[in-house]
């Protein structure tokens, strides 16, 4: 649907501005074969970017939030399990299970490591290109043109904010999950302070990391999201000063 929509906004200026936007070589064509031209070439464009990309992220987000979720559950589970019921075997099934979602996430990192880095660059750099385009006026743009610029900056600044968000969850919830372990063992210990029993489990410091990235340069954490957002409007008035 989006690079439809796309294609009919082109289109549409098109008309309206009395703008030729297709390089013919010379060739005679009456405007309707124009505007069908021009509608096919933006089709086929969009369906690359941003509609391929699209998918991508969406795939990627989807697993993701998969892991993110089954971390959730083990915390939930920790925490409605009482003292006297986290025993060894407990613990131990629930680590097994932790090594499980672990592998996972090692195997999207394996596929999507360098998919995800050159998606968030390609958005990165429509970011600032649009975003320009929309601060700086142009003589010669219209409404329409507007238009799908600002869908073009949604569209990018979405699928970033997605990455950092959904792709951030995993880190986030296994830092739950090594809180919510470590002081159920507090607890259990304190319920077994009388005895020797073991507790199995001192402590989760070497807890495997759960952070996804791109190409080991872009990290996809939450808290990342203020600092993208600066580097985007930084980049972005360096881009206009130079223009």
């Amino acid at each position: 649907m989006t690079p439809i929509i796309f294609a009919i906004l082109q289109v549409c200026n098109a008309i309206f501005t009395k703008v030729n936007f297709l390089y013919t070589f010379d060739f005679k064509l009456n405007r309707h074969w124009m505007e069908i031209l021009l509608f096919m070439k933006t089709l086929l464009t969009n369906s690359v970017y941003p509609t391929w990309t699209n998918l991508i992220i969406q795939v990627y987000c989807q697993f993701c939030h998969r892991i993110s979720t089954t971390i959730s559950d083990f915390v939930t589970e920790i925490d409605s399990c009482s003292p006297q019921k986290f025993t060894i075997s407990k613990q131990a099934d629930i680590l097994k299970r932790e090594s499980r979602a672990h592998q996972a996430v090692l195997c999207i990192q394996s596929i999507f490591s360098v998919t995800s880095f050159l998606v968030c660059t390609a958005h990165f750099c429509a970011s600032i290109t649009v975003l320009t385009a929309l601060i700086v006026p142009q003589n010669d743009s219209s409404y329409i043109t507007a238009c799908a610029f600002g869908l073009y900056f949604l569209n990018s600044s979405g699928g970033l904010l997605a990455c950092l968000w959904i792709a951030g969850g995993p880190s986030k919830n296994a830092n739950k999950f090594k809180e919510s372990f470590e002081r159920k063992i507090r607890e259990r210990k304190l319920y077994l302070e009388k005895t020797n029993r073991r507790c199995c489990v001192e402590s989760l410091n070497g807890l495997s990391d759960y952070t996804l990235s791109g190409c080991d340069i872009i990290y996809f954490r939450r808290n990342s999201i203020l600092a993208l957002s600066g580097t985007l409007l930084t980049y972005t008035f360096l881009l206009i000063g130079w223009k």
